[in-house]
């Protein structure tokens, strides 16, 4: 099975400048666990669910996306095998992988469409927002 048939291509963004709040309850009405985050109409980052369950309700509504979000991202082509794919999240502990074709963003592959549903540890010591 190829990258391009597991990746979710159904992807909702966020702006840098936005609330962590309406992040979060974003990601809830839509049933998703994370969102890509645009800063001036590109890809800045992503913010993840998992990190912002564990803010204060003050935090949530006084932090903007930007300060919560993940930078450091992992992306990769759709034409990488699904062994690299797979030893990419397991080796670097990541909770998802961006599929870029250029410049123009796929999708996103997580541990549970390759089939290997677990905890990613790539963001649990991040510290917290102050």
């Amino acid at each position: 099975m190829q990258l391009l048939e597991l990746m979710d291509s159904k992807f909702v963004t966020v702006s840098a400048n936005d609330y962590a709040v309406s992040a979060l309850e974003l990601m809830r009405n839509r049933g998703l666990s994370q969102l890509f985050v645009l800063d001036r109409d590109e890809i800045a980052g992503m913010i993840f669910e998992k990190d912002l369950k564990g803010l204060s309700e003050k935090l949530l509504r006084n932090s903007d996306v930007r300060e919560t979000m993940v930078t450091n991202l992992q992306v990769i082509e759709p034409n990488l095998p699904r062994e690299e794919a797979e030893s990419l999240l397991h080796r670097d502990g990541l909770a998802c992988l961006v599929v870029r074709e250029g410049r123009r963003i796929q999708g996103v592959i997580t541990r549970d469409r390759l089939g290997h549903p677990g905890k990613s540890n790539r963001y649990a010591s991040r510290p917290a927002v102050s």
